[in-house]
């Protein structure tokens, strides 16, 4: 027991001489608190772009990057890893950051870091990743032309996953979807025919049970009209 108390003091003696040494140098829980608060606005996003010929490219945007952070990024394809980036407040365009990209043939993983000026803090405040689609090409071909499959994934123009598939292999997927789709339709249009006739059936019944309703309406009131005419001049005739 003994053993395990010297053991347990002797760690606390090694770890608060470098808790001390990070709060004098600025890393205090105060300025970790604000450094979080500064970093949690820190965010990337992508927008797709056509340049003057037609040909895309993504833009990567990192914003916010203001004065106390920086941030570091690097990225990961197939078999393509880039080095790590670090920008400053200083490297931005009022705290915008921005990054061109103009291979579209693969899917991009960007990873990012936001830490603070104050160096004595080694910790990263927040990371956070994005992960930037590719091109399409089977999005070309003509089996996709047709607004059924337009949404099926194999026909979206820009995706977030490389296909390991063939084209003819992605033109039987998609000609089934499209076989599929249609069918679907035309058992709908077939349920919605069935349900307007049947609408129809009843409406017909409707009418003509209403116009039967008014026929022995007219008539009877034709009777009642009478009756009373006979009725009044039996009782006219009595009465002179």
């Amino acid at each position: 027991m003994k053993k395990l108390n010297m053991i347990i003091i002797f760690l606390l003696l090694l770890f608060i001489p470098v808790v001390c040494s990070a709060e004098e140098n600025g890393c205090t829980y105060k300025y970790r608190a604000e450094l979080s608060k500064i970093a949690k606005n820190v965010n990337a996003s992508y927008e797709i772009k056509q340049n003057s010929s037609g040909s895309y490219y993504l833009e990567i945007t990192i914003n916010n990057i203001v004065d106390g952070v920086y941030v570091t990024y690097n990225y990961t394809s197939k078999n393509i890893r880039g080095n790590t980036v670090t920008v400053f407040p200083t490297d931005t365009t009022d705290g915008t950051y921005k990054i061109t990209q103009y291979d579209i043939n693969n899917v991009y993983k960007y990873s990012f870091k936001v830490g603070g000026t104050e160096y004595a803090c080694s910790s990263y405040a927040k990371s956070f990743t994005l992960t930037v689609p590719m091109y399409n090409t089977f999005s070309d071909l003509p089996e996709c032309q047709y607004y059924a499959v337009s949404d099926y994934l194999y026909c979206q123009q820009w995706v977030t996953t490389k296909f390991n598939i063939t084209e003819t292999e992605a033109k039987k997927k998609i000609q089934k979807q499209l076989d599929n789709s249609q069918k679907t339709t035309t058992t709908a249009a077939v349920q919605a025919d069935d349900f307007y006739s049947q609408q129809y059936e009843r409406l017909m019944k409707l009418w003509k049970y209403t116009i039967i309703g008014l026929s022995i309406g007219v008539v009877v009131d034709i009777a009642l009209i009478i009756f009373l005419y006979i009725r009044l001049k039996e009782y006219l005739i009595f009465d002179i």
